[in-house]
């Protein structure tokens, strides 16, 4: 979708006064048509952020005006694109960045993933669904940005688990080996005011290179 701001500069002096009216075009979907914006003082500025829509169970999220050039000191954020539990599979179709502008995902158990330069076709494994994308652009040079999707799988690794009456959590296929590459996560919930007790009968892991 595409819309059209029309935006009058006044300025009334003395013995005169005068309208500047311009026109400047912009893409998105989340103005209106005929919205009016009004500033208090003799200064407007409008944000323009990402792109971020659902379709088929993955989110997607695309820098300011791809594919043409993002413009400069742009910041936009995505977050929370699912209330469940879920290990997210990102794949971004292409990515265009100048030095210093960085696209950031950071989550609760891995280190941050930034991203930068140029890729095409890029994957990722998230290990969770409650993780922090940020877009952020210098005031230099700019370029095509990113087009980047996030898809959440869920698994019986990822539950919901009520401290009462207690029970028992496993890594996948114990007592045997787990495999390689696997994200779990569990949420205990407890009533207010009351504690959770974690006993390990078992622990066995590989150590981190």
């Amino acid at each position: 979708m595409h819309f059209v701001i029309s935006i009058l500069v006044h300025q009334v002096g003395i013995r005169k006064s005068w309208i500047n009216p311009f026109i400047v075009r912009f893409c998105g979907t989340d103005i209106s048509a005929g919205q009016v914006f009004q500033s208090v003082g003799g200064e407007m500025i409008l944000y323009f952020k990402c792109t971020i829509y659902t379709e088929n169970g993955a989110t997607y999220f695309i820098s300011p005006y791809f594919p043409e050039s993002y413009p400069p000191n742009a910041y936009c954020a995505l977050s929370n694109i699912t209330d469940e539990l879920a290990t997210v599979y990102l794949y971004i179709r292409v990515l265009r960045l100048r030095p210093g502008d960085v696209l950031q995902i950071q989550n609760p158990y891995t280190p941050p993933l930034t991203l930068t330069g140029r890729k095409n076709n890029y994957r990722r494994v998230i290990p969770s669904a409650q993780f922090l994308a940020t877009f952020t652009s210098n005031s230099l040079r700019q370029w095509k940005g990113f087009y980047a999707q996030f898809r959440p799988r869920t698994s019986g690794c990822h539950q919901i688990l009520s401290a009462s009456p207690g029970g028992a959590i496993t890594s996948p296929r114990f007592p045997r080996r787990y495999p390689r590459k696997k994200y779990c996560e569990w949420h205990i919930i407890a009533a207010m005011g009351m504690k959770v007790q974690l006993t390990f009968t078992h622990m066995r892991w590989e150590p981190t290179p």
